[in-house]
């Protein structure tokens, strides 16, 4: 039996996956008592399970979702050095960057309209009580993270700040007195601005996918996605005493590799969806997804 996180319906509202149960597959947070050691299951965050499994998320991208073999944030399995070996290795149907150009490919989060230039080090802020954020520390800890990057920049960093916080009156003053105190810009402004940006500081945000885009250095603070995945310049909650460049062949790769090998449409055809899970269930490798129902794929059908 195959078993589903039900939190995956919850989320996903708007299509019937009670069409699952015809193709063996059971909306079940935990595996009943009598599961065996061909079962296997998909939660939704981390796995408190003890059969087979995938963790499932969203991102990097709006419509977006994720399977991964070995866990999620700093357990990613690109973070590990058989999957920088996968990542390296692979050659995509069509790059990152055609898909791209073809303005097919939005960020996770809505942005704002207004466009800021800005030459020194933006800092990408993330919503304080996020998974990702806990995962590696606390909110206190986050909060840290943006005075330490603010006091060592001080006038060269801009706080850009969350879209999900706009709304959050508390968060806003709290990272809007780090700022200046040290003298630092905060705003809500658009991903352009990493256009002109020296370089890119994160806790451990998933906008790390728009600043490599933007070709950027990117400093990450904290374990979480990407941490060791050789597309960032991971500092140890230190600020970095040099840069360390990531090879620009391997950043497009790896951006090919995450459309076309991690990620697939959240509004994939539920027969695409079960067969995606039954391919999870069935395969012995660390990336198993077929790039026929891949993200990439979805997106270039007419």
């Amino acid at each position: 039996m195959i078993f589903v996180d039900p939190l995956w319906p919850h989320y996903l509202k708007s299509q019937d996956y009670s069409e699952l149960s015809s193709q063996n597959v059971c909306v079940s947070k935990v595996p009943n008592a009598e599961s065996g050691k061909d079962d296997f299951a998909i939660s939704w965050g981390e796995a408190a399970i003890k059969i087979r499994c995938a963790t499932l998320e969203t991102g990097f991208f709006w419509d977006a979702l994720h399977l991964d073999t070995i866990g999620l944030y700093e357990k990613a399995s690109f973070n590990f050095p058989l999957g920088r070996e996968k990542v390296e290795e692979y050659e995509a149907p069509r790059s990152f960057q055609d898909i791209q150009n073809l303005g097919l490919l939005k960020s996770k989060f809505r942005q704002s309209i207004e466009q800021v230039a800005w030459d020194g080090v933006v800092v990408i802020s993330q919503h304080p009580g996020d998974r990702s954020v806990l995962r590696a520390g606390s909110t206190g800890d986050y909060h840290a993270f943006l005075e330490h990057v603010c006091s060592y920049y001080k006038s060269k960093a801009f706080i850009k700040i969350h879209p999900v916080v706009m709304g959050n009156a508390s968060e806003l003053q709290i990272v809007r007195d780090i700022a200046q105190k040290h003298g630092s810009e905060v705003g809500h402004v658009g991903l352009d601005i990493l256009k002109t940006a020296e370089s890119v500081f994160v806790y451990n945000s998933t906008f790390v996918v728009d600043a490599i885009l933007a070709e950027k250095q990117v400093y990450q603070y904290a374990p979480g996605y990407f941490w060791q995945s050789g597309v960032v310049q991971y500092t140890s909650r230190k600020m970095p005493s040099e840069a360390r460049e990531t090879p620009h062949a391997y950043t497009q790769k790896f951006l090919d590799f995450l459309i076309w090998k991690y990620c697939f449409n959240k509004m994939s055809p539920m027969a695409d969806l079960a067969q995606i899970i039954k391919v999870f269930a069935d395969s012995k490798e660390l990336f198993p997804l077929p790039p026929e129902l891949s993200y990439a794929a979805s997106l270039l059908r007419p």
